[in-house]
């Protein structure tokens, strides 16, 4: 299971810069729906639930397919986790918020741009 809680852990940051991607090119009106953004974020939260507390990850960026049941994260990285998903549960709300109102909520688009921009979203450090 170490390899590919490694490698699930991993891959939550590269998701970090996929939402910043995908939320940037969609605001900017180019071919981005709301939809990408939404599952990337579902596979985001999924997998992140799974790291915390076991259960099943997607393998893929697909959410709907090849899931994994994991063990859960226990001691500090338990603890790291924890703070992470707290963070998530902010953070995501005011994304939704930017995605529904397609950019005009300018309170949850600026939080979401400072969360993007000048803390490197909330990396597992």
């Amino acid at each position: 299971h170490d390899a590919l809680i490694i490698n699930l852990a991993g891959r939550q940051r590269m998701l970090t810069q996929k939402m910043t991607k995908e939320t940037s090119i969609f605001l900017l009106g180019q071919k981005m729906s709301a939809e990408n953004i939404s599952k990337t974020m579902k596979i985001f939260d999924s997998t992140l639930r799974a790291l915390r507390v076991g259960g099943k990850a997607p393998l893929t960026l697909n959410p709907e397919t090849k899931l994994k049941d994991i063990p859960g994260a226990n001691g500090v990285v338990k603890d790291q986790l924890d703070l992470v998903a707290k963070l998530w549960t902010d953070f995501s709300k005011e994304l939704e918020k930017v995605l529904v109102s397609k950019g005009a909520d300018k309170k949850a688009l600026a939080f979401v741009w400072f969360v993007f921009y000048f803390t490197g979203f909330f990396m597992f450090v």
